[in-house]
Formats: structure tokens, C-alpha cells, sequence
């Protein structure tokens, strides 16, 4: 944490590209717990001067109800921009799924409507194994309605995300420095939606996979920082005091 300290405040001019669920605040058995713990609200109130954007799956009004005390960017849906078409696929795909699910081992499974996009959460089953039963189901419902092509389903932490596959936080990331030229950005992430990102290999890209503390998780990317989530805020802090 320090090395990368030394690293960033070389740096003229540092932008902030946050995820939120797994990086700044733990992965909860309710979802809609969406309070700040403390050492989060302690790093985020110190960045005063730094430009700071929050990237999440989650929708709009989950942002707005967590950051309510900040002025950061909120980017909801993984930076997605929305069209009538993929809405309209989206809405079968997820009623096709509302039919199907409670035929299943995992008819719990809360459905969670976001415009064209579908989060499916079973953390509050409490039961990792059902999430590759769940995931094949969703895959194999995409495929049956013909949409394989421009769209997939893949698992995150006890949640299976259905989204077009024009969906990609790699894409926000790339324009936010093709527009900020001067910028040097550091992206913060946990999860499957987050590894486009840290497959972007660009010169003014620092790339950082924030984990729990008590397990520390293997990440095939070498030139990927790796963080447990009480360094990664304490690094936020440090950043923030600095600007």
C-alpha cells in the first residue's frame, strides 16, 4: 500500500473510479442495506480535491440513497446506456425467469428489475453452491429465447447478473480517459463485472482488486494491485488528505 501511495502521489492530476458492493462497503445478506461503514465514510470524507466516480451494477436510486452526503459521479448499471430494443429483450428474459424460478431449488431468489438489465440474489440463502444451478438456468433460458448472441448471464458474489453484453465497465473506463486526457485514473474492484477492467492495460490506468481481509483471493492478473479492503481505504484517506 505504501509503494503504491509513493506511486500515485507523483502524479499531477489523479482521478477515482470506485465500485461499491465487495470494495467499499462488505458483500451483505440484505442487499438494501446500503449505510457506509465507518473507515469507508472516514476515507471517503477526506477526498476533498479529487475527482471521484462511483461505478456500480446497482441502479440509479441505491447511489443516490448511499452517496446522498457526497457530490460524487454516480454511474449506475455499469455505465450502460439503455435502448428500446435491449429494454424490450431484457423484459422477456427476466419474465421468462420470474415463470421459471419457483420450479426450482432456488425459487427464493429475489429478482431485481434494472431497466434492460436483471440481478438475481440468493445472498440471503446464504448458500454458495446454488449460484453455477442458478447460472445455468439463466444461461440455458437465454439460449432457449434465442438472445445467446447479445446477451449472457455470469456469476458474481451471490448474485447472477443477465445483461446485454454491450454491458462492460471497461467501456466507461476507456472513455472516461479518452475524454480526461491529463487524467491519471485509479479503478478500484472485487468482482467478475470489475475484470474487464483490469484487463485494460493503459499507461494512466492503475488497476486495484480490493478483497476481505480475512480471504485473500488468488486474481490471474500480475500487473493487478491487490488490496485487502482496510489497506485499500486507508490509501483513500491517505490520497484524500494529500489533495
Amino acid at each position: 500500500m505504501k509503494e503504491l501511495y509513493k506511486q500515485l502521489s507523483r502524479l499531477s492530476e489523479v482521478h477515482l473510479i470506485l465500485d461499491f458492493d465487495g470494495t467499499l462497503i462488505p458483500i451483505r445478506d440484505n442487499r438494501d442495506d446500503l449505510s457506509l461503514p465507518l473507515p469507508t465514510l472516514r476515507a471517503l470524507k477526506a477526498i476533498t480535491n479529487l475527482p471521484v466516480t462511483i461505478l456500480s451494477g446497482r441502479d440509479d436510486e441505491d447511489l443516490k440513497t448511499a452517496f446522498q452526503d457526497f457530490s460524487f459521479q454516480l454511474v449506475a448499471r455499469n455505465g450502460f446506456e439503455e435502448s428500446a430494443t435491449l429494454n424490450q429483450q431484457g423484459v422477456q428474459v427476466r419474465l421468462r425467469l420470474s415463470e421459471l424460478l419457483p420450479q426450482t431449488e432456488v425459487a427464493a431468489t429475489l429478482i431485481e428489475a434494472k431497466g434492460a438489465m436483471t440481478s438475481l440474489h440468493f445472498r440471503h440463502l446464504k448458500n454458495d453452491n446454488l449460484g453455477p444451478v442458478l447460472l445455468e438456468l439463466v444461461s440455458r433460458t437465454i439460449k432457449e429465447l434465442g438472445l445467446e448472441s447479445g446477451w449472457h448471464a455470469y456469476l458474481g458474489k451471490m448474485v447472477v447478473n443477465v445483461e446485454p453484453r454491450a454491458v462492460s465497465k471497461a467501456k466507461f473506463v476507456a472513455d472516461y480517459l479518452a475524454k480526461n486526457t491529463h487524467a491519471s485514473v485509479l479503478f478500484a474492484g472485487d468482482d467478475s463485472n470489475d475484470f474487464p477492467v483490469f484487463e485494460l492495460n493503459h499507461p494512466r490506468l492503475t488497476r486495484v482488486f480490493v478483497y476481505p481481509s480475512d480471504s485473500p483471493s488468488a486474481l490471474q492478473w500480475s500487473d493487478v494491485k491487490k488490496m485487502p479492503r482496510e489497506d485499500f481505504l486507508e490509501l483513500l484517506e491517505q490520497l484524500g488528505q494529500r489533495s
